[in-house]
């Protein structure tokens, strides 16, 4: 156990309590310095993404949306239930009928009596 041996011999051992480590009072200085100048040339900054997502920069236009409305999640939930759902798929398959899950079990089994004859 980490300072063990000091705590024996009557000494403290290892670093304070809320100490930090020189390269992390580096890294926060730098962040602060960074942060100070960013404020300064913000609207510049900001103009020119702009204009590199009107030109039709897909990153550019990626990183405005993200930073203004937030980040879409990875991870969608569909549910194939939902009526206004199917009448968008029978909209976007206007030459297909949609097959319910039972139907389409039917029309699997059919088509292999069908290849088995």
């Amino acid at each position: 156990m980490p300072g063990e041996t000091s705590r024996q011999n009557g000494k403290l051992g290892g670093r304070h309590k809320g100490g930090k480590a020189s390269h992390t009072l580096k890294a926060q200085e730098v962040r602060k310095l960074l942060v100070e100048e960013i404020s300064i040339e913000a609207l510049p900054l900001i103009r020119a993404l702009i204009k590199k997502g009107k030109a039709g920069d897909v990153k550019a236009l990626q990183e405005i949306f993200n930073r203004s409305m937030g980040k879409v999640a990875d991870n969608l939930k569909v549910d194939f239930k939902n009526p206004l759902l199917q009448v968008l798929i029978e909209i976007a398959n206007e030459d297909q009928p949609i097959i319910k899950q039972g139907e389409e079990d039917n029309k699997e089994s059919e088509e292999q009596e069908v290849e088995a004859e």
